[in-house]
């Protein structure tokens, strides 16, 4: 444990444990190659050396092979700069802070297995702002059909509800954070999901395409497009589902609703999530999983002390989910959106 005591922020940062943070390059110990004063490690860029130094100075390291072979320096800025893992020095400030006392792990536990229990580290991020908006847009708009002008606004907001992961593992993301209302700049997880060609490898997140941050609690925070304390609650599974239901919504129906996303969680525990409800929509897939999550929803809307009747909000015939239900066709969606909202009109569609 770091114990520098120092008022240099940077100081202390530098001095963060490497062996904490060497996970989010893909790093596994080599336990066949270490000595007393050095640990070696297979990381996605190649074989890593990490130097012991005197408790807590910056630790020395270099890269022996692969595509930062040559590359060393002392600390933990030096690494997360030259690894990727940020872009700039604010950025390294930022993402290092959280790791400030954190303990080595043991020799024999590889860091994958080592950050299962920790807390959560905010996902790197793209911060050049080009960048950023051309990766958010070749997915969400190019791929999934969102938008354009909805997305560009949602992406350009103080606090975005999605960004572009940055470096070797999260460059290949979308992030999509989970915050509490009461703290909206403190993250407290992160929905991922992949928007590269292929499938993502198994040593990430098992290889699934949609997955949550390590260390992201359900129980402290949501993510959620709409304004908080809406009145209409909608719920869905992911954060594309919830874009493109909000794309469907008109812009009054935007100013009294939110939706939330799940992230694949079956409950919704985060303390404040009903709060100020009158209406609440069960938006889930159209599967056995998707009714599941529904009937434990309403479950869990009775035990929050409410009397309000979830309704389901099922995508239409033919159509998992609501993003399929998008890109078959928008109107369909507008339409299943306005009848359930406002069940006295009759907009004559069957689900």
């Amino acid at each position: 444990m770091s114990t520098i005591s120092s008022t240099d922020p940077y100081t202390t940062i530098r001095a963060v444990p490497l062996e904490t943070i060497i996970g989010a390059i893909g790093g596994v110990r080599d336990v066949h190659h270490h000595s007393l004063e050095s640990a070696y490690y297979h990381t996605a860029f190649g074989k890593l050396q990490v130097t012991t130094t005197a408790s807590g100075l910056p630790q020395l390291w270099r890269f022996w092979s692969g595509s930062l072979a040559g590359t060393g320096g002392r600390g933990a800025i030096d690494f997360v700069l030259h690894t990727g893992l940020v872009t700039d020095l604010h950025g390294a400030r930022d993402y290092l802070t959280s790791f400030v006392g954190t303990v080595v792990p043991a020799a024999s536990t590889s860091p994958s297995e080592a950050t299962l229990d920790q807390p959560f580290r905010p996902v790197p991020r793209a911060f050049d702002a080009a960048a950023n908006w051309q990766a958010v847009k070749a997915y969400l708009v190019g791929e999934r059909k969102l938008p354009e002008s909805l997305i560009r606004a949602i992406a350009g907001q103080p606090h975005p509800i999605v960004y572009a992961g940055w470096g070797t593992k999260f460059g290949h993301y979308l992030i999509f954070p989970m915050r509490h209302p009461s703290d909206s700049q403190t993250h407290t997880g992160a929905i991922l999901r992949w928007c590269d060609v292929g499938d993502p490898p198994e040593r990430w997140f098992g290889g699934a395409k949609a997955a949550k941050a390590v260390g992201s609690r359900d129980v402290k925070g949501w993510w959620q497009v709409g304004p908080y304390g809406a009145e209409t609650l909608i719920v869905t599974e992911s954060p594309i589902d919830a874009l493109s239901l909000w794309a469907g919504l008109s812009s009054e129906d935007r100013e009294t609703t939110r939706i939330v996303a799940t992230g694949g969680a079956s409950r919704l525990t985060a303390p404040g999530i009903f709060a100020n409800a009158t209406k609440i929509f069960s938006a889930q897939d159209r599967d056995a999983a998707g009714e599941a999550q529904a009937e434990q929803m309403a479950t869990d809307v009775v035990a929050a002390g409410l009397s309000i009747s979830v309704q389901r909000l099922r995508p239409p015939q033919g159509a998992k989910d609501w993003n399929d239900a998008w890109r078959a066709g928008p109107s369909v969606v507008r339409r299943c959106l306005a009848r359930q909202m406002y069940p006295d009109l009759d907009y004559g569609l069957s689900r």
